[in-house]
């Protein structure tokens, strides 16, 4: 491993992954991997049966935009650099003018990229393009999916410059050091004696992301509950919240933990919420579970949903499952909505359903990274933080 990583090393020193040309032709060779490849890619990830056809598309489909924004960036950087060359005479400007150029983007040396089964995709080519975009060369830690890592190792060796990657094993790679099961990046650093030290690590945010639900989502104040027209609205919030929390095999980054829900639309939204995880799967209604300090349970299945007992929030003890959590939060107010979601460490993600005049009003005063108004974007569901770095 240490001989990988070394031969890995002495490309970079070597200056090979620093050029603009390069940079530019590996992120088209990543692109022009998946586009030539795609009915592959997705039989090789939907072998997994924990992954769906359309999550797969949908994710292959972010790593493309993403590959392309990236080669847009560097072309533009290149382009950059070749105007101040040819503007400039003096060969200390023109050194001045090249650092500039190429300081947008840092690279670090060694990309470790450790891969995630439910993102098999964005987690290592999305990844790779990155590491590509910024000059670094990339030890890659595949997907755990035999499937996917052979077909991987196949066809980067024909579309990627062999010098610029190569394949390893997280657990060898970085010995005594922290690791994770997230997708994550990490810079490596090869000393001459062939010890491997990892210098950072970027992985996405382990904060939760929430849900809102406000009354004026369903209709005005005092209008009669449960007509036909509020239960179709109160489904399709239902099925958006669901759908986010299973989709990506039930890890998607950003799919809400907590939803808060007005009490004037508790009952309506709650019992669409127990119908949409039936429909999904073998599900049991909750009352015979035992009630646990601060939360009641109200039906376990694909999806398990519990009642949050604000009172006892505190004492709260998360059940020890790999069944994907929603917490429900029942609110006063906006207001108390509000104060609830600023309790929270900064929100990845935070989902409004509301109309006005408390969209504005609810959106000015919670922060978060990405607020989205009246869905649940799947892209935005699954997209990785890689990329913030």
């Amino acid at each position: 491993m240490t001989t990988i990583l070394s031969e890995l090393s002495g490309s970079y020193v070597s200056g090979v992954s620093r050029p603009f040309g390069w940079r530019r032709k590996q992120l088209q060779g990543i692109h022009d991997l998946i586009q030539e490849n795609m009915d592959s890619l997705v039989d090789a990830a939907t072998k997994d049966k924990r992954l769906v056809r359309a999550d797969v598309l949908l994710e292959l489909a972010t790593v493309v935009d993403l590959v392309r924004k990236q080669l847009d960036e560097v072309i533009k950087a290149s382009e950059d650099f070749s105007r101040a060359k040819a503007a400039e005479n003096g060969i200390a400007a023109i050194s001045n003018k090249r650092r500039k150029a190429t300081d947008a983007k840092t690279p670090v040396g060694i990309a470790l990229v450790n891969s995630h089964w439910a993102f098999p995709y964005s987690s290592s080519l999305g990844a790779m393009a990155a590491a590509y975009a910024s000059g670094n060369v990339v030890a890659l830690v595949p997907p755990s999916q035999p499937a996917i890592s052979s077909l991987l190792s196949s066809k980067l060796k024909i579309f990627v410059d062999q010098l610029g990657y190569a394949i390893v094993n997280a657990s060898e790679t970085l010995k005594g050091s922290e690791q994770t099961d997230l997708p994550s990046v990490t810079a490596l650093d090869v000393k001459g004696s062939g010890v491997v030290e990892p210098l950072r690590t970027i992985a996405p945010p382990r904060n939760p992301s929430a849900v809102y639900v406000n009354y004026t989502a369903l209709g005005p104040r005092g209008e009669v509950k449960f007509t036909p027209r509020r239960l179709k609205i109160a489904k399709e919030i239902a099925t958006r919240i669901v759908q986010s929390k299973l989709a990506f095999g039930g890890q998607a980054w950003h799919a809400p933990l907590v939803a808060f829900l007005d009490t004037e639309v508790y009952e309506e939204v709650t019992s669409q919420l127990v119908t949409a995880v039936k429909e999904r799967g073998s599900a049991t209604d909750a009352q015979y579970l035992e009630k646990q300090m601060g939360l009641k349970a109200l039906v376990q299945g694909p999806l398990f949903i519990l009642e949050l007992d604000a009172k006892a929030a505190s004492e709260v003890k998360l059940p020890s499952t790999n069944t994907p959590l929603l917490l429900l939060s029942k609110v006063t107010s906006p207001d108390t909505a509000i104060d609830r979601l600023q309790y929270l460490p900064r929100l990845p993600a935070f989902y409004l359903f509301s109309q006005e005049p408390f969209t504005a009003y609810v959106v000015q005063n919670v922060d978060s990274d990405l607020t989205v108004v009246n869905d649940i974007p799947l892209d935005a569901i699954g997209k990785q933080a890689l990329d913030h770095a």
